[in-house]
């Protein structure tokens, strides 16, 4: 995968509050060029923020994606929320709203609530979210989120996957064959969408706690075996946004890349 499509996320400094400078200031040291800020509420009522924020991007020519807290469900329609989105977001970027998928959520109502947010000025990064934890959930879970993403594209509603890998090699799921389900959730979306983001952290172990986790390729995520069927599907990745919560396994990962 191409350097220039990597991003980081400001979770690399979570323990400093999702600080979006200090990963600003990363990113322009590393050479990155996009970053995945979290709107949390503490952003989203500081008006004097956002707007540095916005011209920081805009002086910098870095790219911009916000991660939501929200679902997508109604909720995330809230009337400042996405006013404070559209002061963060530079001028003649799309504008790529990161929210989770709701499972709970019918099929209507999340595509309605991706037109509204169309409307609104933004494109949906839908990402992949598992709240069962039975094998029929997930199986079902897949097959709806195919299913949203297949009849958002027949609508030309502005919705793109976002993959988060090591969801699927999580404790509760290992025995369901992770590797094949992943292939799974790829085939299906290559029937409709051939764009995709991704979110990508690394593991040694299924519990996936944060002590477990070790850079991208040094884990139990098989990337090589991913990106393999990524290339076989024909996507396009429009960015691959490193997740991690500390930054030297930011450093690290990006060494992947390189190589």
């Amino acid at each position: 995968m191409r350097r220039d499509k990597i991003g980081i996320a400001t979770s690399l400094f979570k323990e400093n509050g999702f600080d979006p400078l200090k990963t600003v200031e990363f990113a322009l040291a590393n050479r990155v060029s996009i970053i995945q800020l979290y709107l949390n509420k503490e952003l989203e009522f500081d008006s004097t923020q956002l707007e540095a924020l916005h011209a920081l991007f805009e002086d910098n020519q870095l790219t911009m994606l916000v991660h939501s807290p929200y679902y997508l469900n109604k909720a995330v329609l809230d009337g400042h929320h996405t006013a404070a989105l559209l002061k963060l977001f530079p001028i003649r970027q799309k504008r790529y709203v990161v929210v989770h998928y709701d499972e709970n959520c019918s099929l209507q109502e999340a595509l309605k609530t991706a037109e509204d947010l169309n409307r609104a000025g933004f494109s949906v990064a839908l990402e992949n979210y598992y709240q069962g934890r039975t094998e029929k959930d997930l199986l079902e879970n897949i097959n709806n989120y195919v299913t949203l993403v297949r009849v958002a594209a027949e609508r030309k509603i502005d919705l793109v996957p976002v993959i988060d890998f090591p969801r699927l090699f999580i404790e509760h799921f290992s025995s369901y064959a992770p590797a094949f389900l992943t292939k799974l959730l790829l085939h299906g979306l290559s029937l409709s969408n051939r764009e995709i983001i991704l979110h990508l952290i690394d593991t040694k172990d299924v519990k996936l706690r944060r002590e477990d986790w070790v850079p991208i390729g040094e884990g139990i995520i098989p990337y090589n075996e991913i990106f393999a069927a990524l290339d076989e599907y024909k996507f396009t990745v429009l960015s691959a946004i490193l997740e991690f919560e500390e930054v030297s396994l930011g450093e690290k990962s990006l060494g992947y890349f390189t190589e």
